[in-house]
C-alpha cells in the first residue's frame, strides 16, 4: 500500500481541531493506504482517539520537529499537512523530497505550494486560494472533515427533539479564554434548561465550572458526542469542526467567536442559515444573549439547511481524490 504521512499537532495553545481533522481523514483512507500520523508529544486523549485508525508517531515539541519529520520522508509518500505554521518554504522542502503534498487549511488568502488544498469552510471559493503551482482545490462542505460516525449521521434522518430541555455548551478542547463559564452563567440567568458542558483535557478552569449546576462531559468519544448532540434542544459552540459535527447530526445551533480563524466560518454559517451568529462571545451581554436565544428558537429551516450542506458523501469524494495519487 502507498503510505500517507499526516502531520498535525494539538495542545492547549492551538486546540485539537487540526489533529481531529487529520485523524478523520485517516479514518476514511486507512483501508486503502498505510497511514501514520506524526504529532508532538501526544496526550492520552490523542492516543485513545487514534486507536483503530492509525499509529501515532511522537515528535518533540521543539523546533527540531520540523527537520525530524522531513528526515522520515523517502519521497514516495503522500504527505498531509494540517496547521498554520507550515509555510511555503516548508511545503517546497517536502515537494523537493519527491512526495505528493496535501494541505488542509481553513483560511483564505494564504499562499500554497502543494498538489491539493482542502478547505472545508462553507462558502469558500477558488478565488480565495493563492496557489504557486497547479493544485486541485477541494472546497466547502462537500469536503467536510468529520469523524466517521458523523459522516454516517449525515445519511440518516435528523433525530431532533424540539421538546428537549437540554442545552450543550461546547467551546472547544482547550477554551483558553474560559468562555464556557461565561455562556453557562448567561444560560443559568435567563433559562431553566439543563445545561451540559463539553470539556477537553486541556481545559484549565474545571474546578470553577464544577461548582455550577451543570453536567460535565469530558473527553467524549465521537460516538458519545453524537448521542449527546441528539438529546439537545440547542448547541452553543465555536464555529469549528465541532459546529460541523452538530450540523451533521442536525440540531439548533448558535456560534460565536474568540479567534480570528473563527470569523469567516461564523459569518457563513449564519449567511446560509445553518446557525445563529452571536459575534464575539466575550462581548455578549445578558439582553443580547436572550435575543439570540429567541431568534434561534424561532428558526424553522436551520436543521433542513444543515442537511442540505452535509450530504454524507464526503468519504467517497476524498477516496476518489487520493486514489488519483496511486
Amino acid at each position: 500500500m502507498k503510505k500517507i504521512y499526516f502531520r498535525a499537532d494539538a495542545g492547549a495553545d492551538i486546540g485539537y481541531g487540526h489533529f481531529i481533522r487529520s485523524l478523520s481523514l485517516a479514518s476514511i483512507l486507512k483501508d486503502k493506504f498505510e497511514c501514520a500520523l506524526f504529532t508532538q508529544t501526544p496526550s492520552a486523549y490523542q492516543l485513545k482517539e487514534a486507536e483503530g485508525v492509525c499509529p501515532l508517531v511522537s515528535l518533540p515539541s521543539t523546533q527540531e520537529k520540523y527537520t525530524l519529520f522531513l528526515d522520515r520522508l523517502d519521497g514516495d509518500e503522500i504527505v498531509v499537512l494540517d496547521n498554520y505554521f507550515y509555510d511555503v518554504q516548508y511545503q517546497k522542502a517536502i515537494k523537493e523530497k519527491g512526495c505528493s503534498l496535501v494541505c488542509i487549511d481553513d483560511r483564505k488568502g494564504q499562499q500554497f505550494y502543494t498538489d491539493v488544498i482542502i478547505n472545508h469552510v462553507i462558502g469558500i471559493s477558488e478565488s480565495d486560494m493563492i496557489t504557486l503551482k497547479p493544485a486541485r482545490l477541494l472546497l466547502g462542505t462537500d469536503y467536510a472533515l468529520l469523524r466517521k460516525c458523523f459522516m454516517w449521521a449525515m445519511r440518516q434522518p435528523a433525530i431532533y427533539n424540539p421538546e428537549s430541555e437540554e442545552v450543550l455548551v461546547a467551546m472547544g478542547g482547550t477554551d483558553y479564554n474560559n468562555m464556557s463559564v461565561k455562556i453557562v452563567r448567561l444560560l443559568l440567568q435567563s433559562t431553566d434548561f439543563q445545561v451540559n458542558v463539553l470539556l477537553g483535557d486541556s481545559y484549565k478552569y474545571e474546578t470553577e465550572i464544577a461548582t455550577m449546576p451543570v453536567r460535565i462531559y469530558k473527553n467524549c468519544s465521537a460516538e458519545d458526542l453524537k448521542t449527546l448532540i441528539q438529546k439537545q434542544k440547542l448547541v452553543i459552540s465555536t464555529p469549528s469542526t465541532l459546529a460541523y459535527e452538530v450540523c451533521a447530526v442536525g440540531c439548533l445551533l448558535m456560534v460565536g467567536s474568540f479567534a480570528e480563524n473563527h470569523i469567516d466560518v461564523e459569518k457563513n454559517l449564519a449567511k446560509y442559515h445553518l446557525a445563529t451568529a452571536c459575534g464575539r462571545f466575550s462581548e455578549l451581554t445578558s439582553d443580547v444573549f436572550c435575543d439570540f436565544l429567541k431568534q434561534t428558537f424561532q428558526e424553522k429551516e436551520q436543521i433542513r439547511n444543515q442537511r442540505h450542506f452535509f450530504d454524507g458523501k464526503q468519504a467517497e469524494r476524498f477516496l476518489a481524490c487520493f486514489e488519483n495519487f496511486v
